[in-house]
């Protein structure tokens, strides 16, 4: 007997995610720029023991845990930005089979050094 998928709103904001480029302009120092892939909508989650142990493990912190629709395109290099304009580092992706809509869990870090966000 197959067990029922669990539904999923995403209800809890906007983020954006961001590839992080080199942009090399002749005569200036090479420069990191962001480069749009994705709008998602998404859901916060609660940043359990589990997750900060494994992210302390891997020398990172889980400062934001969310769950969003599932994009393949959407990997652990990537940059998200907040509608308040918080910038992460996404460091972990997880797709769980039990949800309708697919979803992904992204467990991201706060970013040290800010990055200009490209109006878009």
């Amino acid at each position: 007997m197959s067990q029922a998928k669990k539904q999923r709103t995403f209800n809890d904001g906007l983020i954006k995610f961001y590839e992080l480029k080199t942009v090399t302009i002749p005569g200036k120092t090479p420069k990191k720029s962001l480069v749009i892939k994705e709008s998602l909508r998404h859901n916060i989650k609660t940043v359990g023991i589990a997750r900060m142990n494994l992210a302390m493990q891997t020398n990172s912190k889980a400062d934001l845990f969310i769950e969003c629709p599932k994009r393949e395109k959407i990997t652990a290099t990537d940059v998200a930005v907040t509608q308040d304009g918080k910038q992460y580092q996404v460091i972990n992706i997880q797709y769980p089979g039990d949800t309708e809509p697919p979803t992904m869990l992204i467990t991201m870090e706060r970013v040290g050094t800010l990055y200009d966000i490209p109006k878009n």
